[in-house]
């Protein structure tokens, strides 16, 4: 037999040698290579998997551009042969690395070959290989019904696994009917109400029993033989002469608990949202005159909303390589997403390493994206506070695809977030500069990172920070910038009520439904605060002015309380306290406190009602120093506790926030009690009595 297979027709001529390499001759007129019957099996199922993969050609393409095409499909279908899990029955030819000894690779390719006789052997008839899926069909049809489509039905289980066809489109489907003998008629009648439904494979693999196949509008026979097939590709028929591993050890998605969700979300709405995320701080900065300006919306927030069609991805395979160029490794184009890591070579290695873990649909995740682009790959978009460079640079620390997160569709809807976001050819690239490291514990080539900046992540539960990888795992937070903390418990970074994310210098809290639908904006609270402030006709002691204070409701949302009156704008002191009329001449810098004579600078007095971060109904009765936004007692002290990486620097302890600016708080006297200037203060009930003399 040839050391090289050929393959002619529209797409094209190949060959494929014995070493695993795919060339395109470039003069083969008048030769005719003949191949084994196993091997020209092995090529058709090859061919017919890249033309399942739907792709059509232009009749007017060049020869030589489909030939390429074909090479390229053929080569990737050849590299994911060895994908663990997979239940398709392929042959590897026995190739070897190069500069391996002519002996040793000849006993490679006996051994491969004799694993293919005995997997043929099994074949001849392939009926064999499944014989439960041929004693349904028996069961269901008949014996003279099931024999029409017993070796049609058997050879898709065989050829096709349950993730190939999860990425099926509908044209792939349409292809795929035409292959099971249903007839010209009823084929044609079945391509147009797949059609018109806009069909895919994940609607395909959703059948789990009888009634949902007819319901597409399939004739009962035919229905049973579609069944039959998907519960082989779930693994309900056991498969002989299978050298891989059991079905058992595959990720199957419970299909049944899916649609089950789906309707909990039409029918109750249980499950339509997730949770949201809040920002703490304003969306965007400016740099107006050389001051950083805040800029857009305060406290925005990001809902996690169910999408329509799952999005999620779930870890495939590792595969690394060993190269010298450094642009790092490239990638296939069947690998629906991927993660390229360029590993630094060890000190005994002239050559560094690339990483690429390839990741499979799965229909039981939805994903998002955050990061600095706008672009459609990232759901939530933010620039965040600006810092100066070397150079003297206004630029933001956030990535453009910063993080993504995960959340379950199914009960108990659980969420958790992951370093770094896929790029607009859904691919995470890490440079060398980036810590990565090999698991010691996971299955094969399993690699973890973390991203230059770093994502960070506060728990309740936990009670401090700890730093999340690209796999989505917490580490200790790391102490310098190129070795990661060790890994606690194993545990994915799940997001809790109340956790806050640290997303290089950009923090968000989350809030989870049960939450959102609690802590819904009440205006009650502050309209009864407002009213017993303005009902004393307070004078400001030092313009004499009368302080009042009024506020807006902009789509049943509580806005921040401004004055419309600038004359009768309130103003406060933060490091003590005392409220008086606002003043843009004070407003410069720092000055004395009239009242008291602590030096302060003076703020416009900011009051709002963001329920994620407030914690609970209380009124304002305390001001965050220096910035001036007014809170409850409550919110002011965990507020103050928190210590936030703020820059991001490794080492760095971190220091406390206001949640509604961002502004870092006085490290001595991070809030003070609200006070007027006649010796009124506001208890924690909101109402406005006389001030204590109890030391804050």
């Amino acid at each position: 037999m040839s050391n090289e297979l050929s393959r002619s027709g529209r797409r094209g001529t190949v060959m494929i040698s014995l070493d695993g390499s795919i060339s395109r001759p470039s003069h083969l007129e008048g030769e005719e290579v003949v191949m084994a019957d196993e091997e020209e099996e092995h090529e058709d199922e090859i061919y017919h998997e890249a033309e399942m993969k739907g792709e059509e050609k232009d009749d007017n393409e060049e020869e030589e551009d489909k030939g390429q095409k074909a090479v390229n499909y053929i080569q990737n279908m050849l590299r994911r042969n060895d994908q663990v899990g997979s239940r398709r029955r392929s042959v590897d030819y026995g190739a070897m690395p190069k500069g391996q000894d002519d002996e040793e690779e000849e006993q490679s390719k006996l051994a491969a070959k004799e694993e293919s006789a005995r997997w043929f052997d099994k074949v001849t008839d392939i009926t064999q290989t499944t014989p439960g899926l041929v004693a349904y069909l028996e069961e269901e049809l008949g014996a003279e019904e099931a024999e029409l489509y017993a070796e049609k039905a058997c050879r898709a289980v065989c050829k096709y696994t349950l993730h190939s066809v999860s990425q099926w489109e509908m044209k792939n489907l349409i292809l795929f009917l035409g292959t099971l003998g249903f007839g010209d008629d009823s084929t044609d009648t079945y391509r147009r109400v797949f059609r018109s439904q806009k069909s895919t494979g994940i609607q395909l693999l959703k059948f789990n029993n009888l009634g949902k196949v007819l319901d597409w509008g399939i004739d009962n026979e035919h229905a049973i033989v579609l069944l039959g097939i998907v519960m082989g590709w779930k693994g309900e028929w056991e498969i002989f002469g299978n050298p891989e591993p059991p079905l058992e050890e595959m990720y199957v998605p419970d299909y049944g608990a899916l649609d089950d969700a789906e309707k909990l979300a039409e029918e109750t709405g249980i499950g339509n949202c997730y949770g949201q995320l809040v920002l703490l701080g304003y969306k965007e900065y400016h740099v107006n005159r050389g001051k950083l300006e805040p800029r857009g919306e305060r406290n925005a927030s990001f809902p996690l909303m169910r999408r329509a069609e799952a999005n999620g991805i779930r870890k495939d395979k590792t595969i690394v390589t060993v190269t010298s160029s450094s642009k790092g490794g490239s990638r296939t184009p069947l690998q629906t997403y991927c993660v390229t890591m360029r590993v630094k070579p060890k000190k005994k290695e002239a050559q560094s390493k690339v990483v690429v873990t390839s990741y499979i649909p799965d229909q039981a995740l939805d994903m998002f994206q955050l990061g600095r682009l706008a672009v459609k790959q990232n759901d939530f978009c933010f620039r965040g506070p600006l810092t100066s460079n070397e150079r003297g640079q206004f630029c933001g620390p956030v990535s453009r695809y910063a993080a993504r997160i995960m959340c379950e569709r199914t009960p108990p809807y659980s969420t958790w977030i992951c370093a770094a976001g896929f790029d607009n050819k859904k691919d995470i690239f890490l440079s060398e500069g980036a810590p990565k490291w090999k698991e010691e514990d996971g299955e094969g080539e399993d690699w973890d990172a973390v991203t230059t900046f770093g994502l960070r992540i506060w728990q309740p539960s936990v009670g401090k920070w700890v730093e999340v990888s690209v796999n989505g795992y917490m580490h200790e937070v790391r102490e310098t910038d190129d070795v990661c903390g060790p890994r606690i418990n194993n545990s994915l970074a799940r997001l809790e009520h109340g956790s806050i994310v640290d997303l290089s210098g950009v923090q968000f809290i989350f809030q989870d439904f049960e939450h959102m639908k609690l802590n819904l904006p009440s205006e009650e609270t502050l309209e009864m605060f407002m009213g017993d402030f303005n009902s004393t006709r307070l004078q400001c002691p030092v313009s004499l002015e009368t302080i009042r204070y009024s506020h807006s409701i902009i789509e049943s949302k509580v806005d921040w309380l401004e004055n419309e009156d600038s004359s009768e704008a309130a103003g406060v002191f933060p490091a003590c306290g005392h409220i008086v009329t606002y003043s843009t001449e004070m407003a410069e810098g720092l000055v004395n406190c009239p009242l008291c004579r602590v030096q302060s600078k003076l703020k416009q007095l900011s009051i709002a009602y963001t329920p994620a971060v407030t914690y609970g109904e209380q009124p304002p009765t305390h001001i965050f120093n220096p910035c001036g936004c007014a809170a409850s007692l409550d919110c002011c002290e965990f507020w103050s506790e928190i210590k936030i990486h703020h820059p991001p620097t490794p080492g760095h302890t971190g220091a406390p926030l206001c949640p509604y600016c961002a502004e870092v708080l006085d490290a001595e006297k991070p809030f003070s009690r609200m006070v007027t200037g006649h010796g009124v203060t506001i208890d924690k009930n909101g109402e406005v009595s006389a001030a204590d003399e109890e030391k804050e």
